[in-house]
């Protein structure tokens, strides 16, 4: 194999290896700012984790979870959404054990919001990109339609994300193969 360097190269292969790093370099200003700025203008490469405390009431109309199925289904959901890992869940039901249209739990998580370099707790993060459809995370079906709907509209605006794309459709009484897609990029730790 024999190995040419820029002085033995020829004049064609010349051009034809600045064609390529202009196509490079035009594909690279394609791509996705995944460096961009923050809405409030900090630099996204620095974040802090922020404690945030939710009651989330599940209002179900062709699904029921018991407290533990939706602490589960909810665990997922916002580790998913980049959450640290330990999320504290505790049960609100009036009736543990039993399903219901109207569980509720109260829930302690931390997310990734922009922060400034030097702040208390800051820490170098990046954008990761996260889809949730069926079976991704695993437990995920067409029947949390109505779960993941509500999800994205209470809990997801408690996390730093950009380009969301929610292409969930829930069928009234029909799971539906496809109906549960989000996809979004979202703060992550860096490491």
């Amino acid at each position: 194999m024999k190995v040419m360097t820029v002085a033995g190269a020829g004049r064609a292969q010349l051009q034809r290896s600045g064609f390529a790093a202009l196509a490079v370099a035009l594909a690279l200003f394609a791509l996705p700012d995944y460096g961009a700025s923050a809405p409030d203008g900090t630099d996204p490469a620095i974040g802090a984790w922020q404690e945030h405390s939710y009651r989330f009431e599940f209002v179900g109309y062709y699904s029921a979870y018991d407290c533990d199925g939706l602490a589960e289904k909810l665990r997922l959901l916002i580790q998913a959404a980049g959450a640290r890992a330990d999320i504290g869940i505790s049960d609100a039901c009036r009736d543990p054990g039993r399903p219901a249209g109207g569980a509720a739990v109260n829930l302690i998580f931390h997310a990734l919001e922009p922060a400034s370099a030097g702040g208390p707790g800051s820490i170098p993060v990046r954008w990761r990109h996260v889809t949730i459809r069926e079976q991704r995370p695993l437990q995920i079906s067409s029947a949390d339609c109505e779960l993941v709907e509500q999800f994205v509209d209470q809990l997801l605006p408690r996390f730093t994300v950009q380009n969301l794309e929610n292409h969930t459709r829930c069928d009234p009484g029909v799971e539906s193969p496809g109906a549960v897609h989000v996809a979004f990029d979202a703060l992550a730790p860096a490491n």
